[in-house]
């Protein structure tokens, strides 16, 4: 097993655990957060922070952060309960990045979720979420979605 990295933010544990080849062509990385309303932020930030290993370009990296906000911000506030765990793994391969955020909740049916009301300052995390990526879906506790790792040209 690879040493654990050094992550970005308080409270916060990277583990590297490649998966065969260069860290930088196929591997796992785990993240691994309290259960806080910092802990978002420490995820954009440990996402900044371990881009040499997911190798994103700049665009591409706001994406990956902007995601990973929003799916950390939705398992502090529907998933889990202060002072659980959550974990941000992403899976790297050639061409995608995976990102995967589990909770110690019961997980949600996406098909039974209310349209979010264009007044509220909130709920439009997975609508987000389902622009930027490829695909999303949610198994469980854990919402995961598939970003191209290269920026579509404009």
């Amino acid at each position: 097993m690879t040493p654990p990295l050094k992550a970005a933010a308080a409270g916060a544990e990277a583990v590297a655990e490649p998966l065969g080849g260069e860290m930088n062509q196929t591997g796992a990385l785990r993240l691994d957060l309290p259960s806080r309303p910092e802990a978002a932020s420490a995820a954009r930030n440990a996402v900044r922070k371990l881009n040499d290993t997911l190798q994103l370009g700049y665009e591409r990296l706001q994406d990956v952060q902007l995601v990973v906000t929003e799916l950390v911000a939705n398992a502090v506030c529907h998933g889990s309960r202060a002072g659980e765990r959550i974990t941000v793994a992403f899976r790297i391969d050639d061409d995608s990045l995976r990102v995967a955020v589990s909770d110690e909740g019961s997980g949600f049916d996406p098909e039974r979720l209310e349209p979010s009301d264009p007044s509220a300052p909130d709920g439009r995390g997975l609508t987000i979420v389902a622009a930027l990526a490829r695909r999303w879906g949610v198994d469980g506790a854990t919402v995961w979605c598939e970003v191209a790792r290269a920026q579509s040209p404009a």
